[in-house]
């Protein structure tokens, strides 16, 4: 997801930061998140949580793309919407694909990764 974000951030509107890093455990902590519960998009705005599908909506409204998917995604009922993103996150993989080790960003987006 994070590749996803910065191909599709130009502007460097979205920071991230890992989970398991001093920052992305105290925001669990903050949050109040289990610890090892890494199998989630989560997204921090103006205070505010989001998780999952709601999460990964957001995003992609801030980005500008996909916008006919999450107009409709957010008309769905919600238990539709969230087993759709459970089915794709539990089979994130095998759509994808995995990596030998993990996705390190480009020296110009560094800065948007805190």
């Amino acid at each position: 997801s994070a590749q996803f974000v910065w191909s599709h951030d130009p502007s460097g509107l979205i920071r991230m930061t890992a989970a398991q890093s001093a920052l992305g455990e105290a925001l669990f902590q903050h949050y109040d998140l289990k610890q090892a519960d890494y199998d989630t998009v989560l997204l921090i705005e103006n205070g505010n949580l989001r998780v999952r599908v709601d999460a990964a909506l957001r995003i992609l409204e801030i980005l500008k793309i996909w916008t006919p998917l999450v107009v409709m995604a957010r008309w769905a009922p919600k238990f539709l919407a969230d087993f759709a993103y459970s089915r794709v996150a539990r089979n994130r993989i095998r759509i994808w694909g995995a990596r030998e080790s993990c996705y390190l960003p480009p020296p110009d987006f560094r800065d948007r990764f805190l």
